[in-house]
């Protein structure tokens, strides 16, 4: 496994399956169940014994049973209250030397602690299952009805593990495309890889290939591949050079913005590390959204609302609420520059932002005078 992309997996161990009871307990019989072994493979590549591993779709137990067999420390979410029960009773019979701890809880907002996960190891639920849960049901992954309100929740899951996960931590997200029953083809898999890619480094993928023949419930797709999607929270140096190309460049557009946070203090010859991306603040105006995201693709980037790609003119009914666009550009040899433009900030104001020079409301401040200053000063023009 570690030098192929892809293993071949036949069979569970009968030492490591779910029991018989308790698969008779479940109300599907554990049909949507992970493997042990698909787990344990995870765990010895990209954690070391004693470390803290958390699954947010714990299910069975399946990560954690995977966790005491292998030596580490294991923290599983669910939100059915008959799988925690199921999860706990299983890990009852299950030597380990190692603490493994099940939750009864939300994965969007699980209560860990920032920067506190070593690894993220989990079976992401499908989209299109028939499968129906405990627990609330606006918290179930399995009945949700829409696609896009299915990849809404997935970012939001997302968002949580770009928190508690510690620098340098890893996420590995076990999914699949699949044909609903209908026919009807979902790149799920790819569209999670594509979400993930927002919050986390995408790193690789792995593929495991497995002898399964029935179908999931309410699909056509029976599971015989999974994709591993492997990200890690790693912070690049941004080019700064780029950064400052691109400021003079949305200048001479036309666009009205200042920079804040860390680009903000880099302008202003004050940054205490170096930034990863660039923070605008824009007014919230139709046109001038509609401006920076023309200037933008024009300039090579693709711009995205919440993971999902938009392009001028905007959707501006849509755009209310969700505060900011996201703007990223990867070159061929491999460089990024990500910009994100704040248009809906309460707590900053762009008319109140726009006439401080160095800090408004505690957030650093570069305004658009202060930008062309700088500017002139660091070509010599000045």
């Amino acid at each position: 496994m570690t030098h192929q992309s892809w293993i071949h997996l036949t069979d569970e161990a009968q030492a490591t399956r779910l029991p018989e009871a308790l698969k008779r307990r479940d109300r599907v019989a554990a049909i949507d169940r992970g493997w042990v072994e698909q787990i344990r493979l995870f765990l010895t590549l990209f954690s070391q014994p004693g470390e803290l591993v958390y699954d947010p779709f714990a299910g069975f137990g399946t990560t954690l049973v995977a966790c005491a067999l292998e030596g580490r420390r294991g923290l599983g979410v669910e939100i059915d209250p008959e799988r925690v029960d199921l999860a706990r009773t299983w890990l009852a019979d299950v030597e380990s030397r190692t603490q493994q701890e099940v939750l009864l809880a939300d994965a969007r907002n699980a209560p860990l602690d920032p920067d506190s996960v070593d690894l993220c190891l989990t079976n992401l639920p499908y989209f299109g299952s028939r499968l129906v849960g405990g627990g609330p049901q606006h918290a179930q992954a399995y009945v949700i009805e829409h696609y896009a309100d299915y990849l809404a929740f997935l970012d939001s899951v997302f968002a949580q593990l770009a928190r508690v996960l510690r620098p340098g931590g890893r996420l590995v997200a076990l999914l699949e495309n699949v044909v609903l029953a209908n026919g009807r083809f979902v790149p799920q898999a790819w569209d999670a890889a594509r979400l993930i890619g927002g919050r986390l480094e995408l790193e690789e993928e792995r593929i495991l290939c497995y002898d399964h023949k029935q179908p999931q419930e309410g699909t056509q797709t029976s599971r015989a591949h999974e994709y591993a999607l492997i990200a890690c929270k790693r912070r690049r140096p941004m080019d700064l050079e780029a950064a400052r190309c691109l400021l003079l460049q949305l200048l001479a557009g036309g666009l009205s913005f200042t920079v804040i946070g860390s680009m903000g203090l880099v302008l202003l010859g004050d940054a205490p590390r170096h930034p990863a991306d660039v923070d605008l603040l824009l007014p919230a105006s139709p046109q001038q959204l509609d401006l920076f995201a023309s200037l933008v693709r024009g300039l090579g980037f693709q711009v995205m609302s919440w993971g999902e790609p938009v392009t001028a003119p905007l959707d501006h009914e849509k755009l209310q609420g969700r505060f900011y666009l996201r703007a990223r550009r990867l070159e061929k040899d491999g460089a990024e520059l990500m910009v994100d433009a704040t248009y809906e900030c309460p707590w900053l104001p762009f008319d109140e932002a726009s006439e401080h020079q160095l800090k408004c409301r505690g957030i650093p401040v570069a305004s658009k005078h202060h930008i062309t200053r700088l500017m002139k000063v660091r070509d010599g023009s000045l």
